[in-house]
């Protein structure tokens, strides 16, 4: 089963039994689990190609910076020509979405 498929399953049976008080807002915080995990996985270029949005992203490419091991760093896409072209010269594999907010020197987290 895949994330999609566990909520599904959960909101199914959130609503089917009319859950509410604590055990609806459980529910709820297991999709939004659900979701954010989603969301923070790895995505093939291959099988999946790549991000249809502007954001920032981690990524894994072709080239072996430190021996045998594969190139990972941070990207940043605000959706220019230029990005995508970067992307590809690049030969990124794998990109993972970056959902959390930069640390903010000087502001208390």
């Amino acid at each position: 089963m895949d994330n999609a498929e566990a909520i599904n399953v959960l909101l199914h049976h959130k609503e089917a039994f009319e859950l509410s008080g604590k055990t609806a807002e459980s529910i709820d915080l297991a999709i939004s689990a659900l979701k954010k995990q989603e969301q923070c996985r790895w995505h093939s270029v291959a099988k999946e190609g790549n991000p249809k949005k502007s954001g920032s992203y981690i990524v894994t490419d072709n080239s072996k910076m430190d021996g045998n091991k594969p190139h990972t760093r941070y990207f940043n896409a605000y959706g220019d020509k230029s990005f995508w072209s970067g992307w590809k010269t690049d030969e990124v594999v794998a990109w993972k979405e970056i959902i959390s907010e930069p640390y903010e020197v000087g502001k208390e987290q």
